[in-house]
């Protein structure tokens, strides 16, 4: 993964979903791309293929916010009547 200073290392991205209510990690994920921003949609997907169903809400921070993630949540808010709050704090929209 490219690093800050410009230079390439050994590192890795992880992504954790935990049911509040039971305090359990429902989904988890690991690998070498640097940014969240195409994560959400995979996580939402394992969500499904692991418990069956999504949670009632769900929150992701503002690194989860683009315009391809807003338009898959409202298929999903609709499907599995979750509700999504994605920071938009500090930050420009990411397509």
């Amino acid at each position: 993964m490219k690093t800050a200073d410009g230079s390439y290392h050994y590192c890795y991205n992880g992504q954790a979903v935990i049911a509040a209510d039971y305090q359990v990690i429902i989904a988890t994920t690991l690998n070498s791309k640097p940014t969240d921003i195409r994560q959400l949609i995979l996580m939402i997907e394992h969500i499904v293929e692991t418990i069956g169903t999504m949670p009632k809400m769900y929150s992701a921070d503002t690194c989860h916010c683009s315009a391809a993630n807003l338009e898959h949540v409202k298929a999903v808010e609709a499907a599995h009547s979750t509700e999504f709050l994605i920071s938009t704090r500090r930050m420009k929209l990411n397509t």
